[in-house]
C-alpha cells in the first residue's frame, strides 16, 4: 500500500505531491492528459515500470523509496541501496494491476484452483505442495543419474572387459621372467634329457667305485652321489613336466604379458591399473544401486503425491458448487452472464490431478469482450478479498468503466468501493460512479503549459463529475454530481 508521491522533473510532471487513502483512490481528468503516466510514476517508484522523472520519493508500507535518474536509475528503500530487481521482488506480490487484456492472472488455472482450494482447510493443500516438491526434486536427481547411467553403463563395460584381462594373468612380479625360464628350459629339455639319463645310468656303477676307496672316503663320496642322484631324479621329473607342457599355450601367456608390458610399461604399473579398475568397477556397482534406490524413492514419493492428489481431487469437487454460487453472486452484481466451473483431468502437476476452467455461459473466457473480461476479473478479485485477502496489497484500475453503460459502470464503482475494504485501490476513471465513490479524488490537469494533479475537495469534485456527465457544465449535470456526492444514509 503506497501513503504518500513526489515526483521531480518528470517527463509528463515538473512537480507533483500526493497523499493517498489506504482504500478507494479515483483519478480522473481529460484524455491523453497523463493520467496512465501517473500511474506509470507509481509503479516506477518500485522498479515495476521504466523510471521517467529525476526524483520519485514514495512511501510505501513496506518503507521509504526514493527512485532517481540521471544516466541510470538508482534505488534506495529506507535510506539503503536497493537494487530494481530487488524492489520488484519485495513489491511484485504486492500489486495487482487490471489493464491488460491478455495478461490477467485471476482467470489462469492455478489462480482459479487456489480459490477454490480456499474453501477448504489448507492443510491437506499444504502437505500435497511438501510432497510433491519431494517428488519433483526425485525425479530430477533420477532422471540426473539415469543420462549419467547411459554413459557409465559403456565405461563399466569397458573397464570390466579390461580388468578381465589383466585378472586373467599373473602379474606378480617376475612372472614374465619366469614365462621366459620355462621356455628356455623347453627348449633345451631334450639336450637335457640326454644327459640326465647318461648321468643317472653311471651313478648305477657308483658301487664299483665306492668298494674300491677306503671306508671313510667311500661313505663321503656315496653321500655326495646320493645327492647328486636325487637332483638329477628331480631334474628327471621336471622334464618329464616340461614334456607335458601345453608350448602353444605358454608362448600364448608370454606374448599376452608382453603386451601387457607394452601397453603398461611394467607388471608394477599393470597391478596399480589392476587396483583402479577393481576400484571403479565397486564404484560402478554402487552407482547402480544408487540408481535403483533413486528409482525406489522416486515412485514412492509419486505414490504419496498421487494419495494426496486424490484427496484434494475430492475436496475440490465437494466445494464446486459453492464457489460457482458465491461467484456468480458478484457476475450477477455486474450484469455478466452465470458463470461455469470445471474441473479437468490432468496428468499429476503441483496443481494435483485437475485444472479449473472458467466460462461466462457457453462462452470460454478467451472467446469474451474486453469489458466482460475485466468485469469477471472483478468479480474473480472481490470473490478472492470475501475468502482471504491479503493485507497491504494495491489494486492498479486503469480505466475499467470505459465504454460500459451507466448501470455496468456503476456496478463496477460498486464492486471496487467493496474491494476498497481489502485492498488499496488506485483506479483512473471515465465515469462519474467511481469518482463518486472515492475516499480520495485526483484531478490530472493542465497548468500553464504544464501538467498537474491535485486533490479534490467536496465543491471541485462536484464540477468534476459533472464535466464527465456534460463537458458544458450545464444545471443538470451539476445537479447530477451533487446527488452522487449525497452522503448516503
Amino acid at each position: 500500500m503506497i501513503e504518500s508521491l513526489e515526483i521531480l522533473g518528470g517527463l509528463v510532471f515538473a512537480k507533483a505531491k500526493l497523499d493517498f487513502s489506504p482504500r478507494l483512490n479515483v483519478i480522473s481528468g481529460a484524455s491523453g492528459s497523463g493520467k496512465s503516466v501517473l500511474v506509470g510514476t507509481i509503479l516506477a517508484s518500485v522498479g515495476l515500470r521504466p523510471l521517467q522523472a529525476k526524483s520519485v520519493k514514495a512511501k510505501w508500507q513496506l518503507g521509504k523509496i526514493h527512485a532517481t535518474k540521471d544516466k541510470k536509475s538508482l534505488y534506495t528503500l529506507n535510506g539503503k541501496p536497493m537494487t530494481k530487481k530487488s524492489l520488484q521482488e519485495s513489491f511484485a506480490p504486492l500489486i495487482l494491476h487490471i489493464s491488460s487484456y491478455k495478461q490477467a492472472q485471476e482467470l489462469q488455472p492455478h489462480f482459479l484452483l487456489s480459490l477454490l482450494d480456499s474453501y477448504a482447510p489448507l492443510e491437506l493443500l499444504e502437505s500435497f505442495k511438501t510432497a510433491f516438491a519431494r517428488f519433483q526434486q526425485a525425479k530430477a536427481k533420477l532422471e540426473t543419474l539415469q543420462a549419467q547411467s547411459t554413459q557409465l553403463d559403456l565405461q563399466a563395460e569397458m573397464a570390466r572387459f579390461e580388468l578381465s584381462k589383466l585378472q586373467a594373468l599373473d602379474l606378480s612380479e617376475g612372472a614374465y621372467e619366469r614365462l621366459l625360464e620355462r621356455k628356455k628350459a623347453h627348449q633345451m629339455q631334450e639336450k637335457q634329457g640326454v644327459e640326465v639319463k647318461a648321468a643317472l645310468e653311471a651313478l648305477e656303477h657308483a658301487a664299483k667305485i665306492t668298494k674300491a676307496l677306503p671306508e671313510q672316503k667311500a661313505l663321503a663320496l656315496k653321500q655326495a652321489l646320493d645327492e647328486a642322484q636325487d637332483f638329477l631324479l628331480d631334474q628327471e621329473r621336471a622334464l618329464e613336466e616340461l614334456e607335458a607342457l601345453d608350448i602353444e599355450a605358454l608362448l600364448d601367456e608370454i606374448s599376452r604379458l608382453g603386451g601387457v608390458v607394452k601397453k603398461y610399461g611394467s607388471l608394477t604399473q599393470a597391478r596399480e591399473r589392476l587396483e583402479q579398475l577393481q576400484a571403479s568397477c565397486k564404484d560402478y556397482s554402487q552407482q547402480a544401486e544408487l540408481l535403483q534406490a533413486s528409482q525406489q524413492n522416486c515412485t514412492k514419493l509419486e505414490q504419496e503425491s498421487l494419495r494426496l492428489a486424490l484427496q484434494i481431487k475430492e475436496q475440490r469437487q465437494a466445494h464446486l458448487a459453492q464457489m460457482q454460487a458465491d461467484l456468480q453472486s458478484y457476475t450477477q452484481r455486474l450484469l455478466l452472464k452465470p458463470p461455469v466451473l470445471k474441473l479437468q483431468a490432468t496428468p499429476l502437476s503441483a496443481s494435483g490431478l485437475e485444472i479449473l476452467e472458467l466460462q461466462l455461459g457457453s462462452a470460454k473466457s478467451a472467446n469474451i469482450s474486453a469489458g466482460e473480461y475485466n468485469r469477471l476479473r472483478l468479480s474473480l478479485l472481490a470473490l478472492k478479498a470475501s475468502k482471504r485477502a491479503q493485507g497491504g496489497q494495491t489494486i492498479f484500475v486503469d480505466e475499467l468503466d470505459t465504454n460500459l453503460s451507466g448501470q455496468e459502470s456503476a456496478c463496477v464503482a460498486q464492486i471496487l468501493k467493496e474491494l476498497s475494504w481489502h485492498y488499496q485501490i488506485i483506479a483512473i476513471s471515465h465515469a462519474p460512479h467511481l469518482p463518486a465513490l472515492a475516499d480520495k479524488h485526483f484531478l490530472v490537469y493542465p497548468h500553464h503549459k504544464e501538467t498537474c494533479v491535485k486533490p479534490l475537495s467536496k465543491e471541485e469534485q462536484t464540477l468534476e463529475i459533472a464535466r464527465m456527465v456534460d463537458a458544458n457544465l450545464g444545471k443538470e449535470a451539476i445537479a447530477y454530481a451533487k446527488m452522487k456526492l449525497k452522503p448516503r444514509p
